[in-house]
């Protein structure tokens, strides 16, 4: 979800540049595409977010808005599986409620698994508009993947008075990582970083980054930490010591997009986060929006981003950047479109493993969208390795490439999948999980699939 039209960013890097792989090509892996539904039959599903359970990858969780128009949503839902995602276990989640009534808006489901195997879901939920704050906050749900029992809420954070400002903040885009790392220095550590959303914002401050840590899996937080004096969305991705990186976006005006990218780093568990390091400025109307960040066992970094003039909705491209083991941040590259049989990329997701780099896409084309897999041993060159689907009947000009945009922003005007997709990976297991038509064709109602893959070597 997006207040005042923001969108969340993330940027690293070394100077990369994607091109279709000379080498040998990759063998396809076997994948196995579930489609799933919804607890409340014939309501769409978008934004999704999936993890797998480092310790037993047969453990999968996904989580995602529903009941909307690809905007506000008024549910949460949720679907576990025990089995590799061969079945899968609905919930709608209430986080909370106001004085007895269900929340009226929720958003920004992100899902992971603490240490213990537990199933973590966290999301923003608000009551109706009073004369002051308005109600609700980020919550960070739980429960055992296999055992019975309902979900158990924490509010982690509430909407509040800024105290500098004396306005009122509404805390948004909520994001969710636990340290898995074996050799990590805060093995088990959660954090939770977000956007305290000015409700009346002026046109160089809008939002206030924060970022907070838990060093028992979500049962008590230390105090919130301010990443910088202003900025929205900040992500973070844990090396394999232990250490944070992090991207902070910072916005222009009230558009819901960025003309600058910035690099946090901490190396003490989050306790201290270095100041926000500026990577990229763009220049004229042209606007970056939703990256996607990863990190492999060696400690590199990439991230991809798309970006494109905030006039024109249906011209997009997507640039990406790493950082190897011991280099430093370089400078950005293009995505190749040549390489991607000249369709327009969107909606990068990235995750690393030991053995390569995946990058999941939608490549819009004339009359049709594929959900793309690629894959790279070195981050330099990519190749096409699977189609996890295919959205006929919707291409480029049906299809809403970026979140600034009508298309986004006004149902009926395009194909929304929300603000992102999602990829995960654990041992040799990768899961992705996206957003297709729920009727071929048909941009209104919008359904999730979870493709599940073993990597080849």
């Amino acid at each position: 979800m997006r207040r005042a039209g923001l969108s969340i960013l993330a940027l690293s890097g070394i100077s990369l540049a994607i091109t279709a792989a000379e080498a040998q090509p990759t063998r396809a892996p076997a994948v196995r595409t579930i489609p799933l539904t919804t607890p409340v039959r014939g309501i769409s599903a978008w934004e999704p977010s999936i993890a797998i359970d480092p310790r037993r990858p047969d453990h999968l969780v996904v989580g995602a808005m529903c009941d909307g128009d690809g905007t506000w949503a008024t549910r949460i839902c949720a679907w576990h599986s025990a089995d590799a995602g061969r079945s899968w276990t609905a919930d709608t989640i209430v986080a909370t409620t106001f004085g007895g009534a269900k929340p009226d808006k929720v958003a920004d489901a992100v899902v992971a698994f603490a240490p213990d195997g537990d199933i973590l879901l966290g999301s923003m939920a608000e009551g109706k508009q009073g004369s002051g704050v308005m109600p609700g906050g980020v919550y960070l749900s739980r429960r055992n993947p296999t055992g019975p029992g309902p979900w158990r809420t924490t509010r982690v954070v509430a909407n509040a008075i800024d105290s500098a400002l004396g306005v009122a903040a509404i805390i948004d885009k909520p994001v969710l990582l636990v340290d898995h790392g074996a050799a990590s220095g805060h093995a088990g550590s959660l954090y939770l970083s977000w956007g305290a959303t000015l409700l009346k914002p002026a046109a160089d401050l809008q939002s206030k980054p924060y970022l907070v840590a838990s060093r028992d899996a979500g049962v008590t937080f230390a105090p919130p930490r301010q990443l910088a004096p202003s900025g929205f969305g900040a992500t973070f991705v844990a090396g394999p010591s232990g250490a944070l990186d992090g991207l902070l976006l910072r916005p222009i005006g009230m558009q819901a997009a960025a003309n600058a990218l910035a690099h946090l780093r901490s190396t003490d568990g989050g306790r201290t986060v270095g100041t926000a390091d500026t990577l990229v400025v763009t220049r004229g109307d042209t606007v970056l929006e939703l990256p996607a960040l990863g990190a492999r066992p060696d400690g590199s970094l990439l991230v991809c981003w798309p970006q494109g003039p905030a006039k024109d909705e249906h011209a997009n491209l997507v640039r990406c950047a790493r950082r190897a083991r011991g280099d430093r941040l370089g400078a950005p590259s293009d995505l190749d479109p040549r390489a991607l049989g000249g369709a327009t990329p969107a909606w990068p997701a990235i995750v690393g493993t030991e053995r390569a780099w995946y990058v999941l896409l939608y490549l819009a084309g004339k009359t049709s969208t594929d959900v793309a897999l690629l894959r790279s041993a070195d981050g330099a060159r990519f190749e096409r390795v699977a189609t996890l689907a295919t959205l006929g009947g919707i291409g480029a000009d049906r299809f809403c490439l970026r979140s600034a945009t009508r298309c986004r922003r006004e149902p009926g005007h395009g194909f929304i999948i929300g603000d992102y997709v999602s990829l995960s990976a654990a041992g040799n297991r990768l899961a992705a999980v996206y957003v297709v038509p729920a009727s071929a064709g048909s941009i209104k109602t919008m359904a999730l699939s979870v493709s599940v893959f073993d990597e080849l070597p």
